[in-house]
């Protein structure tokens, strides 16, 4: 298959709402209600949705299309991920810009950047040929906070295709998807898979296990906490399923406010809108000590790789300690 990224360079121009066109080209409500946080000297208010918009075209209803576009723009959202939007001509994506009053909005025929602030922008943006990913950095006009990637994904919801979707993603998506140790990430959208069946060992893989790996090493699911069942975001006659996610990384797991799952009219789309409310600290408080400073993943101890990093970290920090060091001085030394 062709690669991810084409020849891993930023092929595209980014600034504006041009995409790729090309296709992919393998054989192929329980309601959160998060408190009303207004942005003060040291929060910021970034609430992102994701949603499988099942065409925003409508071709057969216009008006549908009017309407549903102007319910989604009335959420009240910094930015909202949608995939399977068929926004494959510009002047569709134009369209779409202006029906949405976006301030920013990125376009590809799978997937769509839609940003509702004045003050945030998109930047460094990537797209993978396929027009199933798109990637960018979010940056405030003020500098309210450091910069965050965000990463929206639409895998192929056949089997087959998914596998090799995903594997290839994991393997060789490192132009579009944070590097070891990466931070200030989120990664949202339609995975075509429930992420949880595969903490169980009775149930069959849904996704490769090097996909299963990068996900747990890097991400932390930012709508279901770890002691409660998903909530369904996808519903189909008799069967019901979670397969629409918002993942982040810790530092953006710990700004969580509050999640939400809200039902969407049958007739716009079969999918429901999936939301976290983050409150985003400015630079100058981001590194306050306090809880969660020493707080790790808590999967990482499985990860082989970062276990390797962090025993080769030790010993080449502890090479260059005095040798007459005591051992508490070392200890506290190490610990800084």
């Amino acid at each position: 298959m062709d690669d991810i990224v084409a020849d891993g360079q930023e092929v595209f121009n980014t600034d504006h709402l041009d995409a790729p066109s090309a296709g992919y080209d393998l054989s192929l409500s329980r309601n959160f209600k998060p408190p009303d946080i207004s942005q003060s000297s040291s929060n910021t208010n970034f609430r992102i949705a994701t949603l499988n918009c099942r065409s925003l075209v409508k071709s057969a209803d216009v008006s549908t299309r009017n309407h549903f576009i102007r319910y989604l723009r009335t959420r009240p959202l910094e930015i909202l991920a949608l995939q399977e939007t068929h926004a494959s001509t510009i002047p569709l994506q134009q369209t779409f810009h202006m029906q949405f009053q976006a301030s920013d909005s990125l376009w590809s025929p799978h997937c769509g950047l839609v940003c509702f602030s004045d003050l945030l922008s998109f930047s460094n943006t990537k797209y993978s040929v396929c027009g199933r990913v798109i990637s960018t950095r979010v940056t405030h006009v003020h500098g309210a906070f450091d910069p965050v990637t965000i990463t929206v994904v639409y895998a192929p919801a056949g089997r087959r295709d998914r596998f090799t979707f995903l594997e290839e993603l994991a393997q060789n998506g490192a132009s579009l998807l944070p590097e070891f140790g990466s931070s200030r990430h989120i990664l949202l959208g339609d995975l075509n898979y429930s992420y949880a069946t595969h903490l169980s060992s009775s149930a069959p893989c849904q996704a490769p296990s090097s996909w299963l790996s990068y996900i747990d090493s890097y991400f932390i699911d930012c709508v279901t906490d770890t002691d409660c069942s998903p909530v369904a975001t996808f519903s189909r006659g008799s069967s019901c399923s979670c397969i629409d996610y918002i993942f982040g990384t810790m530092d953006m797991f710990d700004c969580r406010v509050a999640s939400d799952v809200t039902y969407i009219q049958p007739s716009w789309s079969d999918h429901f809108l999936v939301t976290s409310h983050f409150a985003l600290r400015s630079p100058t408080h981001a590194t306050i000590l306090g809880k969660g400073v020493w707080r790790a993943h808590p999967r990482l101890a499985s990860s082989e790789t970062f276990q390797a990093l962090v025993a080769h970290t030790i010993f080449t920090t502890v090479s260059t300690f005095d040798p007459h060091m005591s051992p508490q001085d070392k200890w506290d030394k190490h610990s800084l």
